[in-house]
């Protein structure tokens, strides 16, 4: 329907209630990109630290 009324392609993104579970029927649907916040809101913190030392 995009490329019909505009003469060009476009990329479709599909965002909001996406989970790992069900992404994979998403993409199968023709889908470009996905947007899913489980990546994003609940992650595991991972504490890192880089301690720099003046060469000699």
């Amino acid at each position: 329907m995009c490329t019909t009324r505009s003469g060009s392609t476009c990329r479709l993104e599909a965002s909001g209630t996406i989970s790992l579970d069900t992404i994979g029927d998403i993409v199968a649907a023709g889908i470009d990109a996905v947007s899913v916040g489980a990546l994003t809101q609940s992650p595991t913190a991972l504490d890192i630290s880089l301690l720099v030392t003046p060469a000699p």
